[in-house]
């Protein structure tokens, strides 16, 4: 005696989702990211390098998020939406590496003044 075909759609609705297909699922419903502009971009890295260089990774961390009053905004995006936004939050870390060094000024590494400078 034959055992009696199972329909295909019935096997796929029993049958457990492969790593693929759920993978496949998330790309599905997760939303398009939009890139930013490249000038953005290119504001965005120069200035997280700067604060990296200038205040370590943690200090720049937080610097760089956290709303600063004398700039009336975050600084990362501040210096990210423009230039002139940038060099507000660059003067702002010049003063901050002043004032941490006293008098003598700022004792930066030669990469951190070539990003001061726009290089």
């Amino acid at each position: 005696m034959s055992t009696p075909a199972i329909p295909t759609a019935a096997v796929e609705q029993t049958r457990a989702p492969t790593t693929a297909s759920v993978r496949a699922e998330w790309r599905r419903r997760r939303p398009k990211a939009v890139p930013i502009p490249p000038d953005e971009a290119a504001r965005q890295g120069a200035i997280s390098q700067l604060a990296f260089l200038m205040l370590g990774r943690e200090a720049a961390i937080i610097f760089l998020n956290t709303v600063h009053e004398g700039l009336g905004g975050r600084p990362l995006a501040l210096a990210t939406a423009s230039a002139a936004g940038r060099a507000e939050v660059e003067a702002e870390l010049a003063r901050m590496a002043y004032h941490s060094h006293g008098d003598s000024g700022p004792d930066l590494p030669a990469a951190a003044m070539r990003l001061a400078d726009g290089a």
